[in-house]
């Protein structure tokens, strides 16, 4: 087997390509953990993905450093400024956003929250 490309994923992400290639069936138990830990609605994390990278472009210029820092954010989904402002803080890049971009982050990650007790 040859990899082709390699890129980090995010738990929803997983989800879907297991769901759609079947591959799902085979491991239930996988499903059942996923999904205990899924954050954000799996048919629009590419979306979320997306929205949260391009945000973050600016302050995280390589494509590989930012894809590791949009999975952290889709995979824990914070749900306050607060929590955003200190993964971003933790992260490796100590990223110091101003309120409006840690507002405009919290609003892609509402947007595309996977609704309670799904």
């Amino acid at each position: 087997m040859k990899v082709v490309r390699s890129r980090p994923l995010s738990i929803p992400e997983v989800y879907k390509m297991l769901v759609e290639t079947g591959l799902g069936e085979s491991y239930p138990e996988l499903l059942s953990f996923l999904e205990q830990f899924m954050k954000i609605d799996p048919d629009k994390a590419s979306e979320a993905r997306r929205e949260i990278a391009a945000l973050l472009e600016p302050f995280v210029p390589r494509q590989e450093e930012r894809d590791k820092l949009v999975v952290q954010l889709i995979n824990a989904a914070p749900e306050t400024p607060d929590e955003i402002r200190s993964l971003l803080l933790h992260s490796p890049h100590r990223l110091v956003l101003t309120p409006e971009h840690i507002k405009q982050l919290h609003d892609i990650i509402n947007k595309y929250r996977k609704p309670q007790g799904k």
